[in-house]
């Protein structure tokens, strides 16, 4: 055999599958094509008296089918009355029954897990597989305009696909998971079974199939369409008229290991429950078809699924053995929907059993290279246009648009064998000059950072030392001849930790030092400079001549300043009350976060590790506070100093994102430490104020001596104490009684919400603005306008240094020019911050008044003049 005629076959291969599937799609489609061009126009009761169910939204996938059924049963000049459902196993075997007219598919399991895994349908596949390729058909049928089958008020549409969902793959939280992510997928309808998990095909398990009881089947159904109804209020909960979900397909295989008379009982309290289909499987004869269908509600709609077991004919006088129906068969016994679910796979296994014995015993078409018979392989013409190479190169003809990394690769394209001379010349003139100057100052890998040190890799390194002369920067003088081997260097080809210790070696003495700037990523890389800094340095990159290595690092006012290094300021000012080298307090203003995955929804969303978004107060803080001076004894071993600067300061603890106020955070690791640990044994003392709807007259505990009122109310069986006093109290026309209050709180113990609860469960008057506690009356809702009025304004702790040994010998040495804000108290160094209110308290407070005030002036006037 030649090899050229050995190419062409193998080029021929696919399409002889592909025709075959082609004829035989056009076959299938025909039987139901003069029915799905019919239009209708019907009424609302009319429905009704047809169809079982209500009629879907038109935005829901199940839409289409609902509309398909019931033009098919309207359809009186119509010989079929059943509608053909393909089983596909692809989106090409599925856009191809599209694109022929079929009225519907179905993604089979058993297809499914034949043409994605190449195994048996025996509970191979996955939910995650299935929705995969759910979603694909779904996706093709919907894009292509050729695929359009269906006409649903004089609207052409896709044809509605049906999903093999299994068992549910599982219990209860599977079947939810199930039907969600089938329904997002786009299907029109979920099959659920009544077999044990891991289920098998029930045609051939035979008799040996395992079935769950009835009552557990029934609530397996009962589970699928809970779950559907959840999905769909999920759905409406945040897209306006999403749907009604996909139908439930309840289908039962226990005909041949419980008899059919427990088919019958399983599909009637299947009906009871609302399935929309139903859907006796593998039943033996027509008879038992008719019976089934007769005690089912005329309005139900049902399915038959039909497998071609064997190539031989049957019997069609024969009533009692099990049948080969035809469409016409099927819908003359009254059914909706004729299933042949693994028709087209057997198709396409006939074809490539076929295409494969020709293309491996082809000792008769040496001559010609073809494979198959002619009249039934598709010639690459058709090939291509199925799957849609002449609407994409239409579609490119009108919008010629190109990308970046089109341009960039004909930047490094061969030269022409017949371009013109000079510029070939030209280029390799460009070769010769001198590398390439370092990029500007640009921005780095993540957002915020920039490049401030770039370093451009040279043709090659020096391998060895010069005329036996010590070369710092060569290779053999950094590594031994065991590392070099080890880790594969070369004057062209070495790490990142190599090339870093060979370009500045005095920067990074050792691999250690390398490797721990590595692993802080500061390093970045740039390979092709239209792409600028776009990879991260690992310890194991590896890099080659002509690459940028840049060093990036934060962009910030103060904290990471750079000379001619550009910076974006947070959105949002944040001043500075207090800052040393080991601490500092910052006022937050209300409506900041703290971390970036702090949530207003739910407890603990405040957890830190949520990024470093730019509107944050963590993102923010290199921006507006000054580096520490400490100093760390060694490059290598700082790691162990306690008194090492953080690489970012760090809050150590936490403000909800509407109130306002002062937040502590360190800037060393034993601050950090000691700070939280204030925190946690409540030797934190703070003071909030806050304006309440109402005045709190009761008096909530006993009175402490400095007259400051108690609350002792646990929250979730927790203790719970808070001190408060009123310090105001201002007339308002919106507020409980007609009085707001400014009041002071000290919180004792630090529960979730603890001063909003307290005040609003406790004492009856909510914060002003707390949308969460105030009870959402008249009052409060007048309120709601300017915001949450709780500010942080005063707090007092122990410092984090001061206090250790060598703290506090340099307490001593420097306690007059130490700030203000710190002083001793009886042997401990304490820190007392203390802000001003923020000025919409007495904006408010005025405002409220003075409209009070002019309402009852105006109302003392008409007193007095009877007008």
């Amino acid at each position: 055999m030649q090899p050229v005629a050995r190419q062409r076959r193998r080029r021929l291969l696919p399409s002889v599958v592909l025709l075959i599937c082609v004829a035989f799609v056009s076959s299938f489609a025909d039987v139901s094509t003069s029915c799905m061009r019919r239009r209708f126009s019907l009424s609302s009761s009319t429905h009704n008296d047809v169809m079982a169910m209500p009629e879907p939204p038109p935005t829901s996938p199940s839409h289409s089918l609902y509309h398909l059924i019931l033009q098919n049963r309207l359809c009186k000049t119509n010989n079929c009355k059943s509608i053909p459902l393909a089983g596909v196993h692809d989106a090409l075997s599925g856009k191809i029954f599209a694109q022929h007219g079929a009225p519907a598919l179905f993604v089979s399991g058993f297809g499914v897990s034949a043409s994605l895994l190449g195994l048996p349908d025996a509970g191979m596949t996955n939910l995650v597989e299935m929705e995969m390729m759910a979603r694909n058909i779904c996706s093709i049928v919907q894009i292509s305009p050729d695929c359009r089958s269906v006409v649903v008020n004089g609207r052409q549409c896709p044809p509605p696909i049906i999903c093999d969902g299994d068992t549910g793959y599982g219990g209860a939280p599977n079947m939810l998971r199930t039907i969600s992510a089938l329904g997002n997928a786009g299907v029109a309808a979920v099959s659920i079974e009544d077999q044990t998990f891991p289920k098998r095909c029930a045609i051939a398990a035979g008799s040996s199939i395992q079935i769950v009881n009835r009552e557990d089947a029934i609530e397996r159904v009962r589970g699928a369409l809970g779950a559907r109804d959840q999905y769909v209020q999920s759905q409406s909960s945040f897209v306006e008229n999403s749907g009604a979900g996909p139908w439930i397909v309840a289908r039962t295989d226990c005909r041949m290991s419980h008899g059919f008379q427990e088919v019958l009982e399983r599909c009637l309290r299947f009906e009871e429950l609302g399935a929309e289909i139903i859907y006796g499987e593998n039943l033996q004869s027509r008879e038992e078809y008719r019976q089934l269908r007769e005690r089912l509600d005329p309005r139900t709609v049902t399915v038959i699924a039909q497998v071609q077991e064997t190539t031989a004919p049957t019997d069609a006088a024969d009533t009692n053995s099990k049948p080969l129906l035809s469409v016409e068969e099927i819908g003359a016994l009254g059914y909706d929907l004729a299933l042949f679910g693994v028709t087209p796979l057997q198709v396409c296994v006939g074809a490539l059993e076929s295409a494969a014995k020709d293309f491996l015993d082809g000792s008769d078409r040496e001559a010609t290279g073809i494979i198959g018979n002619g009249a039934t392989m598709a010639d690459f013409a058709t090939v291509k246009q199925v799957v849609g190479f002449d609407e994409l190169q239409a579609f490119e003809t009108e919008f010629p648009c190109s990308s970046s990394e089109s341009r960039s690769s004909d930047a490094f394209s061969l030269p022409d064998e017949n371009a013109d001379e000079d510029v070939i010349t030209h280029i390799l003139e460009d070769e010769e000059d001198e590398p390439p100057a370092p990029l500007d100052v640009v921005n780095g890998t993540s957002d915020g950072y920039v490049v401030t040190q770039q370093y451009t890799i040279p043709e090659g390194f020096p391998e060895t030392t010069i005329n036996g002369e010590g070369n710092a920067t060569s290779l053999s003088s950094i590594f031994s001849p065991e590392d070099i081997k080890r880790l594969r260097l070369t004057s062209r080809n070495v790490t990142l930790p190599a090339a870093l210790m060979l370009l500045d070696p005095e920067q990074y003495l050792t691999q250690s030092r390398a490797r721990k700037v590595i692993r802080q990523r500061s390093i970045c890389i740039c390979r092709n400079r239209n792409a600028g800094f776009n990879e991260l340095g690992r310890v194991i990159s590896r890099i080659y001549p002509g690459d940028i290595v840049g060093f990036q690092k934060r962009a910030g006012a103060d904290y990471y300043a750079e000379e001619g290094v550009p910076y974006r300021p947070p959105p949002f000012d944040l001043p500075v009350v207090y800052e040393d080298d080991h601490m500092a307090v910052v006022n937050k203003p209300a409506g900041v976060v703290v971390y970036r995955s702090e949530s207003e929804g739910g407890r603990g969303s405040g957890a830190r590790g949520g990024g470093h978004g730019r509107d944050t107060l963590l993102s923010a803080l290199p921006y507006v506070l000054t580096p520490s001076n400490i100093s760390v004894g060694s490059d290598d071993g700082g790691d162990d100093d306690p008194n090492i600067p953080l690489r970012r300061p760090q809050p150590v603890h936490r403000l909800d994102r509407p109130t306002s106020g002062l937040v502590v955070v360190a800037k060393t690791k034993a601050a950090a430490v000691h700070l939280s640990q204030q925190f946690e044994h409540r030797k934190v003392r703070k003071t909030y104020t806050a304006i309440v709807n109402g005045c709190p007259e009761q008096q909530c505990g006993e009175l402490s001596p400095d007259e400051w009122n108690v609350i002792d109310h646990d929250l979730e069986e927790k203790t719970a104490i808070t001190k408060w006093k009123v310090l105001r109290e201002v007339r308002s026309l919106h507020a409980k009684n007609n009085t707001l209050a400014l009041v002071e709180l000290k919180p004792l113990t630090g529960r979730y919400h603890q001063l909003r609860r307290h005040m609003a469960w406790v004492c009856g008057t909510p914060l002003v603005g707390d949308s969460t506690y105030d009870g959402a009356d008249e009052a409060a809702l007048r309120l709601r306008g300017r915001g949450l009025f709780l500010c942080s304004n005063e707090i007092e702790l122990e410092h984090p240094y001061y206090n250790t040994p060598s703290g506090r010998q340099e307490w001593e040495a420097e306690r007059g020019d130490r700030d203000a804000l710190v002083w001793e108290d009886k042997g401990t160094v304490m820190v007392r911050a203390r802000i001003d209110l923020p000025s919409k308290f007495e904006s408010f407070i005025q405002h409220e008044g003075s409209r009070a005030a002019k309402m009852a002036s105006t109302a003392t006037f008409k007193d007095a003049t009877g007008k």
